[in-house]
């Protein structure tokens, strides 16, 4: 038994023409897409009709929401991380090795990674 692969084209049975389905045909409305601002729309690619419903505030959230949480707690991690491993193996280097100029640099990238958190 072959298995013919689905496709969104189906075909009528007595004119043999292709009909497509159109996603514009699931739309909310016809003016579900974009801003409306005075006498045109602005962004028709945006589907506010979809993202006024409950599952496009829960694909805003899984996308945006979450991953900028767990890159912020990964940014931090690695910040708290270099900050140990600077104070534990470069600056004693730093304290006994006369030109020994990793210490101020290495401080100045954590420094600047934290500061880059709180942004």
């Amino acid at each position: 038994m072959s298995r013919v692969p689905v496709s969104p084209v189906h075909y009528t049975g007595a004119s043999a023409r292709p009909v497509f389905i159109q996603p514009s045909q699931f739309s909310g409305g016809s003016n579900s897409g974009g801003f409306t601002c005075l006498c045109c729309t602005i962004c028709p690619c945006i589907h506010l009709g979809f993202l006024r419903t409950v599952p496009g505030l829960l694909k805003i959230i899984e996308l945006e929401v979450v991953f900028n949480v767990v890159a912020c707690f990964l940014y931090l991690s690695s910040a708290s991380h270099l900050s140990w491993a600077v104070q534990i193996h470069v600056l004693p280097n730093y304290l006994l090795i006369p030109g020994y100029a990793a210490y101020p640099a290495m401080t100045a990238c954590y420094v600047c990674t934290i500061l880059l958190f709180i942004l």
